[in-house]
């Protein structure tokens, strides 16, 4: 338990302890000084104690001798544990050499494995051509390169079979068969591609030129499908040619595919900030790891040198973005950005490199590094050179494709630019001719049509027949209906005439009559009329007249009550038509004296009665809030069933704090405050706690953790410390003065959490520790004083 501030003794039975344990060390002291002097007297009369000291001499000399034999043989043991350090050291070396001996041996132990595994490796010495048979469990390999470059390659496993052949400059034929099918595919090093894919059931050709234009034939029993595909070469004068298709991402994530180990969101989004672009993607990673979108199977001319560049803006993070290129087969390579300084901007990235192959992938996207981070991307361009251009999209992009597809019942006929499609479909349920533009020349003769909507120059007709006629426009003047008795007209609206200047639509009865709205040809079944608003005459009141109440209910008037808005009700009374009543604000709501309106400065507050207030604060109007009672203020649960409920404020005031209905009484500072008594209004002017007793949190072994014997001798410094009368700062200087010791002239182990006040259970435990060294000093000074009595009384018997 720790009572702050510097000590005041009255600390009671410590300072009883102190007092007797140094009156019994005094006494001790006096027996200790008497013995003393009897010795001396002693000596003085005889020459035996000379003798004494002589040996006592003696043995002080052979201690010392003993004490140089025991550095000498203390010099040779550190000698001797130097070298057994030297000789573990030399053993540590050894071991490292057998352990990288051993490192060298499971290399060359891979190397013989591989070679075991190759049935058969020739390599020509003279012109280093190499031909290899390679055979596992579950595949047979062979393969046959030149120091020219050409390679021939049969693989062949339990399900497949494939043969690939390459030369030098590029020319790639290979043929590829399994159960299902037979693929055969032939390429040059400009680019073109034939194909050949051979199914059960299909039957598909393909041939791509090197400036993208594609044309397919997919045949199978019931159908018939020829594409000719056209790209705009022109594209191709606005830059580099862009082997990324859907490189903005405008067709969402066609040729993409996800890529990455971390974790995180990844999706299209739209750019609105960077010229040139509204769509790209946008990745955000909760984890380190490669995170993104990839592209495969670009093709490529293996050697030559590209460039790869991609419009980035990091919105967050840290750590580090990148674009790579490269595939499974040949390996990849990559240039990485920290994106420190890339938040918030859009920045081009880009990455050069040199073709490994004749086909490669492209990936844009966080790198592997110990951060991570969300950035926007767009504009992804992959292009011949080493130097990167204004982005452009892939010419198939901009391509044009026309589609002949034929069925046994269906023949269908399409061309399509981009988002347009034009098309004519046979089928047997009829003729579909869609397009964005269809032009007919010639006379037409339709013998049944169904016009949706259509613009005619004009029309001729002898008769027009029809249930209604809308938006007719004529200047008809003055319209009479039913001669001048004018007494129904027939209409769904009244509009103001839109070649005039008129604003207003004007009703007019007689001075003396009323506008009454009636259900159609009556005139007391009266109906409700809807408007944006009624406004009455500018210089008068608005009036609705009642024999009865004002209802203002739902449109059907089916009991639902509607809200009424206004400046100020005036009225003697209000009733609730439902069980509880509603007033809503968006400020507060005053009570107040009639008259008083918003922004009054001085308002004239009135007062509310009622049985309860349910509130979710309540504010005073003026310095203090009073609420008044003839007995206690409770502060209870919603519906008084007597569970008590907490009260918060910043100060309390009050004559007393009794206990409610517990045991204990708790007053609770946070784990590294106080609880501390003051002056009111101050909080450091500290003043007197009476009680019976003050209890640390306990002094049981249980409670307690951590537990070491404090050894450490105490009385010097109990003997060194200084005990001073003072009154404190903020006391009167006529107060009675207090006993104690300064915290800055006591050890830190007295002192509370703060440092800067004692604490009194450690206070008691030290003083408790000086009186068990002054039992030990004393019961030692007994036992000596013993001795040199039994050493006088002898010495005496020799002298008699």
């Amino acid at each position: 338990m720790a009572i702050m501030g510097s000590v005041d003794i009255p600390f009671t039975n410590s300072s009883k302890v102190a007092k007797g344990a140094e009156q019994t060390a005094g006494k001790a002291q006096e027996t200790a000084n008497g013995a003393a002097q009897t010795a001396n007297d002693a000596l003085a009369k005889t020459n035996e104690i000379q003798k004494i000291v002589d040996a006592v001499n003696d043995a002080v000399s052979q201690a010392q001798k003993d004490t140089a034999n025991a550095i000498n043989q203390a010099n040779t043991a550190v000698d001797t544990a130097n070298k057994a350090t030297q000789d573990a050291q030399n053993a540590i070396n050894q071991a490292q050499g057998a352990f990288d001996n051993a490192q060298n041996a499971l290399v060359n132990a891979g190397d013989a494995i591989d070679i075991a595994n190759a049935l058969s490796v020739k390599v020509d010495e003279n012109t280093g051509d190499i031909s290899a048979i390679v055979q596992t469990t579950s595949s047979l390999t062979s393969r046959i390169s030149t120091t020219e470059g050409n390679v021939s390659t049969l693989q062949q496993t339990a399900n497949s079979f494939a043969t690939r052949i390459s030369n030098t400059e590029g020319n790639v034929s290979s043929l590829t068969q399994t159960v299902n099918g037979l693929q055969t595919q032939v390429s040059d090093n400009k680019g073109n591609i034939s194909t050949v894919t051979q199914l059960a059931n299909a039957l598909q050709t393909r041939m791509t030129d090197a400036e993208g234009n594609i044309s397919t034939l997919t045949q199978t029993s019931k159908s018939l499908q020829s594409t000719i595909t056209s790209v705009r070469n022109d594209l191709d004068n606005l830059g580099g040619r862009n082997l990324v298709l859907n490189s903005n991402f405008a067709d969402g994530l066609t040729n993409w595919r996800n890529w990455g180990s971390a974790t995180g969101t990844r999706r299209t989004t739209t750019i609105t900030d960077l010229a040139g672009f509204t769509t790209g993607f946008y990745f955000s990673a909760d984890s380190t790891g490669e995170w993104g979108y990839a592209q495969d199977n670009i093709s490529v001319i293996k050697d030559e040198t590209y460039i790869l560049t991609a419009w980035i803006r990091v919105t967050k993070g840290t750590g580090f973005v990148e674009v790579q290129e490269g595939n499974g087969a040949f390996g990849w390579t990559r240039t990485t950005y920290d994106v420190t300084n890339m938040i918030g901007k859009w920045i081009r990235i880009s990455h050069k490199f040199t073709a490994k192959d004749s086909f490669t992938g492209v990936y844009v996207g966080q790198a592997t590094s110990s951060g991570f981070c969300s950035a926007d991307v767009t504009g992804i361009k992959l292009e011949k050179g080493n130097k990167a251009t204004d982005w452009t999209p892939a010419p198939e992009d901009q391509a044009t494709q026309s589609q002949i597809t034929q069925l046994a019942n269906d023949i269908n006929l399409r061309v399509k630019k981009g988002d347009v499609i034009n098309q004519i479909n046979i089928s047997t349920e009829g003729i579909l001719i869609d397009g964005k533009k269809v032009h007919i020349t010639g006379q037409t003769t339709i013998d049944n049509a169904v016009i949706k909507d259509a613009m005619i120059q004009s029309i001729s007709a002898s008769k027009i027949v029809a249930d209604t006629l809308s938006a007719i426009s004529a200047d008809l003047g003055t319209v009479y209906v039913n001669g001048d008795a004018q007494e129904f007209l027939y209409t769904n609206a009244i509009d103001t005439n839109p070649k005039t200047s008129g604003t207003h639509i004007y009703i007019r009865p007689t001075a003396d009559g009323e506008v009454r709205a009636t259900k159609t040809k009556t005139t007391d079944q009266y109906v409700p009329i809807r408007a944006d608003s009624f406004v009455a005459a500018p210089t008068d009141n608005a009036y609705i007249v009642t024999d009865k109440e004002l209802r203002v209910m739902n449109i059907s008037k089916t009991g639902i009550y509607r809200d009424i808005r206004a400046a100020i009700f005036y009225g003697s009374g209000f009733t609730t038509t439902t069980t509880s009543a509603w007033i809503g604000t968006d400020s507060a709501l005053h009570v107040v004296a009639k008259g008083t309106v918003e922004g009054n400065l001085n308002p004239i507050y009135r007062d509310v009665y009622a049985s309860y207030y349910y509130g979710g604060a309540f504010v005073t109007s003026t310095t203090h809030a009073y609420i008044g009672s003839d007995g206690e203020l409770r502060v209870q649960n919603k519906g008084f069933s007597g569970i008590w409920r907490d009260v918060r404020a910043n100060t309390y005031y009050g004559n007393a704090v009794d206990i409610n209905t517990g045991t204990h009484l708790y007053i609770r500072p946070s784990s590294s405050g106080e609880v501390r008594a003051t002056v009111t209004g101050s909080t450091t002017n500290y003043v007197n706690i009476r009680a019976n007793s003050f209890l640390p949190p306990s002094s049981t072994r249980e409670t307690k953790d951590d537990i070491v014997e404090f050894t450490r001798s105490v009385l010097g410094d109990i003997k060194n410390g200084k005990v001073y009368t003072y009154r404190y700062i903020w006391e009167e200087p006529d107060a009675f003065k207090r006993l104690g010791v300064m915290v800055d002239e006591t050890p830190r182990i007295l002192h509370g959490q703060a440092g800067d006040s004692i604490e009194l259970y450690a206070f008691s435990a030290y003083l408790w520790k000086g009186v068990q060294e002054l039992i030990d000093i004393n019961q030692d000074l007994i036992l000596k004083n013993a001795n040199l009595e039994a050493r006088i009384a002898e010495l005496e018997s020799k002298l008699s």
